[in-house]
């Protein structure tokens, strides 16, 4: 399982429900990380895709206490259901994609974080990704050169989870 996010300089990843800005280069990266994959979202996350459509190409699972049934979705309602959807799936194969909710609740359980972190930081930011930087488990294996968009320059980096938890549907 791996996560994959995009990060101003201070790690903000949101504001007010939506990303803090659609980067075409990184879509597309996104993209051909997750194509042919499992991506788990939150609620929030469904919301903000493009008139709430899946994701082509990838199966999509929404996480969500409140949702019933989304067409084109498969919703799961509890942390147990969407570790029972990555049982079925080949560990490389299942991609954590947001939000904030669901990043804290499974990050720790990804091996591997695939952080788009731009050269600048944004206002009004309320939603956070944790600094990998600061915790002792994650370190840095890999990172691009920067990478010039004209809306904003960044890197890839890859991030190795040393201390990968293994599931026990007790800790939820």
């Amino acid at each position: 399982m791996f996560a994959i996010v995009n990060v101003d300089a201070n790690w903000g990843i949101g504001t007010q429900g939506d990303m803090l800005i659609h980067l075409k280069s990184d879509l597309e990266f996104f993209k051909t990380q997750t194509m042919d994959k499992t991506v788990l979202m939150g609620r929030n996350t469904y919301e903000s895709l493009p008139n709430k459509m899946p994701l082509p190409g990838r199966r999509n699972i929404i996480l969500s206490r409140h949702l019933v049934e989304v067409e084109g979705f498969d919703v799961v309602h509890s942390p147990e259901e969407a570790m029972a959807r990555y049982a079925e799936t080949a560990p490389e194969d299942f991609v954590v994609i947001g939000g904030a909710a669901i990043y804290k609740m499974f990050l720790d359980y990804c091996d591997t974080a695939l952080v788009t972190q731009m050269h600048r930081s944004f206002d009004r930011v309320d939603t956070y990704f944790p600094n990998l930087d600061e915790l002792g488990h994650w370190v840095l294996a890999d990172r691009t050169d920067t990478i010039h968009d004209p809306q904003v320059d960044y890197h890839i980096s890859t991030y190795k989870n040393r201390q990968v938890k293994f599931w026990d549907s007790k800790l939820f």
